[in-house]
């Protein structure tokens, strides 16, 4: 469908060059919701091994790899953009040295949990007198205020110049046509004709090979995370607080719709994983053991969809405790048992999604 993902060689037209910034980010969301299946029971186990009272640890653990994850995939994305924009310039007929805002954006992404991590440190001690900056400036309030200040107006100067050059750059690579004949990097690329998007994917019947498979569900990952959370919350939601407002759901509903449409986007993938069942000779029926992940995450959300409605009007100390609460049930050892067997049945299935194409399975458009 689309020449690879992380080629540095030959040229990219347009299209070919979005399909494949949208295909990274779906690879991107994908890591981003495996992560986060993994991030709970990794949490409860080393909670529960090296502490006795768990609940403040786990709550602590799973924030932050939450912040790992998030910072891992913010650095990671630019990155892996590179390959792709490299070969655009030279469609372009320019050398692969104006892709340098990438590399910087993924540096200010890195330098990105340090930020939030003295912002929160100075509020802290700001609000509450906990030292936890001061006795690295020897009690010396105004020296550190002035540091402090001159690091954040330097990182957010950083990021605006950042962002105002990646803006102009990324419109020249995304809009400006590249040159019509032959250039200095090669031939001009070759597009094949795209498929009708119900042919491509949302048709159940027939075959897909691994990596037009593996195109085709980063590319509506990609599609359907973005969307789908947006579309829900200006429909679904406010229908759904209207009902618990009147009392026909309960609180915590508008919620949970909001959770629900940010968990289930990768059911968005199913008639692909069903095609490529099809093509390792398996039933679509086993496509219940790829999705099997959700299962807990799902369940999971009912509890974190409650603590979020009595968040609303609770105290902070009140938080804490619902909180903690939460963390009880998340620390419960049927659930997260639960939860690695579901992850462990969804790891298996897809490793054998992307096992090599069964012997004489063609592929259908």
């Amino acid at each position: 469908m689309i020449p690879p993902l992380f080629s540095g060689t030959g040229r990219l037209g347009r299209r070919d060059f979005a399909l494949t910034i949208g295909a990274i980010m779906g690879g991107a969301s994908l890591m981003f919701s495996a992560g986060l299946s993994l991030l709970l029971p990794l949490s409860f186990l080393l909670a529960s091994a090296y502490f006795r009272n768990m609940r403040e640890p786990f709550w602590f653990l799973l924030i932050l790899g939450f912040l790992l994850l998030l910072t891992l995939i913010m650095v990671s994305l630019p990155l892996a953009a590179i390959p792709a924009t490299i070969r655009r310039l030279h469609d372009l007929g320019r050398g692969g040295w104006l892709a340098f805002p990438l590399p910087f954006m993924s540096l200010l992404n890195l330098i990105f949990p340090a930020f939030i991590l003295i912002f929160l440190l100075a509020a802290m001690e700001g609000v509450k007198g906990i030292p936890t900056l001061s006795p690295f400036f020897g009690r010396n309030t105004e020296e550190m205020r002035l540091v402090l200040d001159g690091f954040f107006i330097g990182y957010i100067t950083l990021a605006i110049l950042t962002v105002l050059i990646g803006g102009i750059c990324s419109a020249f690579v995304f809009l400006k046509k590249g040159t019509p004949g032959p250039n200095a990097y090669g031939d001009p690329p070759a597009e094949e004709p795209l498929p009708s998007v119900r042919t491509a994917f949302l048709t159940m019947e027939g075959t897909i090979d691994r990596h037009t498979f593996v195109v085709r569900t980063l590319l509506v990952l990609a599609a359907v995370g973005m969307t789908l959370p947006t579309i829900v919350q200006l429909t679904l939601y406010p229908v759904t607080a209207l009902f618990q407002t009147i009392g026909l759901l309960p609180v915590g509903a508008d919620y949970f719709v909001l959770l629900m449409a940010s968990v289930l986007y990768p059911l968005a993938a199913l008639p692909l994983v069903v095609r490529r069942l099809h093509a390792l000779g398996r039933r679509g029926m086993e496509a219940a053991f790829t999705y099997a992940a959700l299962i807990p995450v799902i369940l999971s959300c009912i509890p974190i969809a409650d603590l979020l409605s009595v968040a609303e009007v609770a105290s902070e100390d009140e938080i804490g405790t619902l909180v903690l609460a939460v963390g009880g049930t998340a620390s419960d050892s049927a659930f997260i048992a639960l939860w690695t067997v579901c992850g462990i049945a969804s790891l298996v299935s897809i490793l054998r999604l992307l096992a090599d194409d069964a012997p004489q399975a063609e592929t259908n458009p």
